[in-house]
């Protein structure tokens, strides 16, 4: 399940390096739910929800990153 999340994680890293937020975002979700302690989805949901201006929700999920993981929350 760990492995899907990276997996899936990775994917939407190149969604967001095409411009593609809200796949992304959708792949992040799947991301997170495969493995909700992970701290990089969490954070790199944070930033595809930035980048489509849903600022409110992109500073939770960079909490929430933060929660998990105060030293590296992106990975």
């Amino acid at each position: 399940v760990a492995d899907d999340a990276v997996r899936l994680i990775h994917k939407a890293i190149d969604r967001s390096g095409d411009g593609d937020y809200a796949g992304a975002l959708k792949l992040l979700d799947r991301a997170i739910k495969a493995d909700p302690s992970n701290p990089q989805a969490h954070f790199e949901r944070g930033m595809a929800l930035a980048d489509l201006g849903r600022n409110r929700e992109a500073v939770a999920g960079v909490e929430r990153a933060l929660e998990l993981n105060p030293v590296c929350p992106g990975g």
